[in-house]
């Protein structure tokens, strides 16, 4: 029995149903008629729970159907709607089961085809918007006589057909009536005078008319309610989440890919910039020469980087006070640059030196070496490349020339081929110390000879509006005709040919009057010749030489001359550059600390160079993979925003008739969150590929660091790609909020 006790339903400031009061048995179909906007149909949502009252109390039972409308409607109410209420996309059984799944009493399933057939509908599998009127109506009464309700709401169940399709849904509803509620909302009163046992005729909101159609004596059976509290059916939840997922495949797609991209790009981007860090040194400590430190002085106003020398004190120093394997001198004299020539072929060469010792025997040897270490000071351990350009690999025996680059070689024998590409992505020919020093050391002759070079010696950083002063460099005769100042007397003294004098002007920014004749006959005024002697000059040439012009002899050659102790220090080369290799791994750090603290050379760790090394040259492609990340994410957003919006339209329809057949508001939200879940896995799953390929590629694009190990960042893909679904979820739930907690009645207008 439902009870409706002083019921008032009001929006805004218009009252539809005024204080309206009716008792309805089962047993009987009762009518509900009235002109357009007399309330009929609020009065049939209010009923179906599809709405609340304003003011007063519906009971089914003896209990206030407002206590928890998502049971009553799941345990007692069945809908039949004009428009039918079906929801797009799905066949005509699933809808059926919808329906099953809220009210739990999924042991009706097996009864749906039987139903289906026995009302004329042949393809229970067709989707439902492919079916006619009839059909359609006849699969949604269907729905309703499988979920087995206690109360049946019509709403013109007719409206949409033709007469005699409205007539068979009237038969049908008649049929259905023995023990149950069957409440019908029409025009038609034809249809109410036929079939009705009772009509009621809405004036106002109020009952005008109550008439029946013949007398019943049994109307007030007490009938228990035979279902059991709702639970949460996940089997409803998937069933419209794929339907939905069906229908908006392609935006949810397109919307995965691009957060998959965002995931990945972020992911990578934080994967490249923690590269460097990666440097392990638990990896092979020789590959990596973890153990390696490199002591140089830093750049100064006249000398560039790594051209301070260190004397040989220096180097004693450093042996005794920290605790070292080995210190190996490097050579960097001139552009520091390297090549082979073998015949008329010339190849840029990567040098590494070393001393020839078991220390580096064993070291080198642990790389992929085919042939022998070095056993001679000339002999060489030449790199892949090198080979196979020069020689097309078959060399070890043979002959290679090592070029300065300023014209000076040197000879080598090959007796090994190393295979190894080092960390830096380089494949080293060895070789050792003492010959790059040798062929520097022909280098600086050749310089001496030709092409020494005076210039001002600078305190600070200055704009350098003067020139260089060149010539070759010799040995003081102690015959020279002095024509100005005097003869060398000191090591750092020096006297230049009056044919070099003109240069000199030139060079010192002095302004020059005078002819070659003006200066062989003594017409350069003693203040000039003075200014010129006051000059600190500088001669750069393994390390940096004060000098000063003490003199001019007369000569036809461009040309100065100096005292054999400065030509013996320029000749005498020392190393720029000390590699030294730690007698502990572990203490690289400290040892570089302690440079730092009490030394004025600099140390630097290969380790940490290596590190920023890679860091700089993932640093393009790190800085492009945020900026793709970020466009990504801000994309992203738009779209998701864009789709939850759209969707929540859509699906408004759909909302409300699965509240309608009892679907609680969590079942809803579930329901309406399953895109999201679908989209968050799609793109995580995209994400993890997307990831795969780059990983396969990158190191093909970025060969020249392919030391990198390019490991997959699972761990930072999942940790972006959860962060990223929980930004989703909760940016989509607010969206989703509101229309969860609609009312049924407002959805399905």
């Amino acid at each position: 029995m439902i009870s409706i006790n002083n019921i008032s339903k009001s929006f805004g400031n218009k009252t539809i149903i005024n204080n309206l009061s009716l008792t309805i048995y089962e047993g009987e179909i009762t009518f509900i008629v009235g002109s357009s906007g007399a309330g009929k149909s609020t009065l049939l949502n209010l009923i179906g729970g599809l709405d609340t009252v304003s003011s007063g109390e519906i009971s089914y039972n003896g209990k206030n159907i407002s206590d928890n409308l998502n049971e009553y409607r799941a345990e007692h109410v069945g809908f039949v709607f004009q428009e039918y209420n079906l929801i797009t996309g799905m066949s005509v059984k699933d809808n059926i089961k919808l329906g099953l799944y809220y009210c739990d009493k999924e042991e009706s399933i097996a009864e749906i085809d039987e139903q289906l057939k026995n009302l004329c509908v042949k393809d229970v599998n067709q989707t439902v918007e492919t079916l006619s009127g009839g059909e359609k109506q006849r699969a949604a009464i269907v729905r309703t006589v499988c979920k087995n309700s206690n109360i049946i709401l019509a709403d013109e169940p007719s409206g949409n057909l033709d007469s005699e399709n409205a007539e068979n849904v009237f038969e049908l509803l008649s049929g259905l009536k023995n023990n149950r509620h069957i409440i019908i909302v029409t025009h038609d009163m034809e249809k109410a005078n036929k079939y009705g046992d009772r009509i009621i005729t809405i004036k106002d909101g109020r009952i005008e008319e109550d008439y029946r159609s013949s007398e019943k004596t049994d109307f007030e059976k007490e009938v228990k309610s035979r279902g059991k509290k709702g639970r949460q059916n996940w089997k409803s939840v998937v069933m419209l989440g794929w339907n939905s997922i069906k229908l908006r495949k392609s935006r949810i797609l397109s919307i995965a890919l691009v957060i998959a991209l965002a995931i990945s790009s972020i992911a990578m981007a934080i994967h490249f910039s923690q590269s460097g860090n990666r440097v392990s040194q638990n990896v092979n400590v020789n590959y990596l020469e973890s153990d390696l430190i490199q002591l140089f002085y830093p750049q100064t106003m006249n000398l560039g980087y790594k051209e301070t020398p260190f004397e040989e004190k220096e180097v004693a120093h450093i042996q005794n006070t920290y605790d070292l394997k080995r210190i190996v001198p490097i050579y960097t004299e001139g552009n520091g640059s390297w090549f082979f020539n073998h015949e008329s072929v010339i190849k840029d060469a990567v040098i590494k030196q070393i001393i020839v010792d078991d220390f580096f025997e064993e070291r080198v040897m642990s790389n992929e070496i085919e042939g022998d270490f070095i056993a001679e000071e000339d002999e060489i351990i030449l790199a892949e490349d090198i080979a196979e350009a020069l020689f097309d690999g078959n060399c070890i025996g043979n002959k290679i020339s090592l070029n300065d680059g300023a014209g000076n070689s040197i000879q080598f024998k090959i007796v090994g081929i190393n295979h190894t590409v080092n960390a830096a992505d380089e494949i080293y020919s060895f070789v050792s110390s003492n010959q790059i020093k040798k062929l520097l050391e022909k280098q600086i002759d050749a310089k001496i000879e030709s092409n020494i070079s005076l210039e001002k010696y600078y305190t600070e950083m200055v704009d350098m509006k003067t020139g260089f002063i060149y010539g070759a460099l010799k040995e003081t005769q102690g015959t020279e005709k002095i024509l100005y100042g005097k003869e060398p007397e000191q090591a750092e003294e020096l006297v230049v040919s009056s044919e070099l004098i003109q240069y000199v002007f030139e060079g010192l920014g002095i302004e020059n009057n005078y002819s070659k004749d003006d200066i062989l006959n003594g017409a350069v005024s003693k203040d000039i010749i003075t200014e010129i002697e006051s000059q600190k000059l500088t001669i750069n040439c393994n390390g940096l030489f004060e000098v000063h012009i003490c003199g001019v002899y007369q000569s036809d050659e461009i040309e100065l001359r100096c005292s054999k102790h400065l030509l013996n220090d320029l000749r005498s080369l020392e190393p720029t550059v000390l590699e030294v290799y730690a007698a502990n791994t572990g203490s690289v750090t400290d040892i570089i600390k302690d440079i730092e603290k009490n030394e004025e050379y600099t140390a630097a760790s290969q380790l940490e160079s290596l590190k920023n090394n890679v860091g700089m040259q993932t640093r393009f492609f790190e800085i492009s993979i945020i900026l793709l990340g970020t466009i990504m994410v801000i994309i992203s957003i738009s779209m998701l925003a864009s789709f939850s919006k759209i969707s929540v339209m859509e699906r408004k329809k759909e909302i409300g008739i699965i509240k309608s057949l009892g679907a609680s508001d969590r079942n809803v939200f579930l329901t309406l969150w399953f895109d999201i879940a679908v989209i968050s896995v799609a793109a995580m799953a995209l994400a993890l590929w997307i990831t795969k390929i780059f990983m396969i590629i990158l190191p093909d694009i970025m060969g020249d660091i392919a030391f990198i190990e390019y490991t997959y960042p699972i761990k930072y893909l999942l940790l972006i790609g959860v962060l990223f679904m929980a930004v989703i979820t909760v940016y989509t739930m607010v969206g989703m909020k509101k229309l969860v907690k609609k009312m049924p009645a407002l959805l399905l207008k």
